[in-house]
């Protein structure tokens, strides 16, 4: 059972990507989860020892799934927006969590997010948006995922960062769908 793991900022194209692979269906077999799976709105008024136990859980059912898994999100953001360690989730489930068999990490530059809130945004901004187009943030979310990309706990994963701001949709969709066939089948 692969899993893809589909990772990056808040409107680094994760869900875009997501959509147009469920739409086209280059793998028809592919089953796809978001994770978190509930509204932002749920989630935000937990605790954050609620929100890790909540994404673990959901990690950890999406992994007992059969056949191909996409994930809009997954253990990468987990450790990266909560700031916990892979030894934290393992001794949450008691055991190892199973690491997904590819990571495409999605970069987005800091001028593409503000201009991505621009644009897609008519009405007022919302407080993520504010935090999203705030510099400081964006460097350290940056530095957090980079810090949990390279983590040794991964190093057997397969993991590749495709640039959004510098490639169309199309191009980073041509690509995805390459490194999972290649890798996969």
């Amino acid at each position: 059972m692969p899993i893809v793991s589909i990772e990056g900022l808040d409107l680094a194209g994760k869900t875009t990507l997501i959509n147009l692979l469920k739409e086209r269906k280059p793998f028809p077999e592919a089953k796809f989860f978001k994770v978190p799976s509930q509204k932002i709105e749920f989630y935000d008024k937990m605790t954050k020892t609620e929100r890790k136990e909540y994404i673990i859980n959901e990690i950890d059912n999406i992994n007992k799934e059969e056949g191909l898994v996409i994930t809009d999100r997954g253990l990468l953001s987990l450790l990266a927006y909560e700031s916990c360690s892979f030894r934290a989730i393992n001794t949450f489930l008691k055991r190892e969590i199973r690491l997904p068999d590819i990571i495409i990490f999605l970069h987005v530059q800091y001028k593409t997010v503000v201009s991505r809130i621009k644009t897609r945004r008519s009405s007022e901004l919302t407080k993520k948006d504010l935090e999203l187009l705030d510099n400081k943030h964006y460097v350290s979310m940056v530095s957090k995922f980079d810090s949990r990309y390279f983590d040794k706990t991964l190093e057997n994963v397969f993991k590749v960062q495709l640039n959004t701001s510098e490639n169309s949709i199309e191009k980073i969709y041509n690509n995805v769908v390459k490194i999972i066939k290649e890798k996969i089948r």
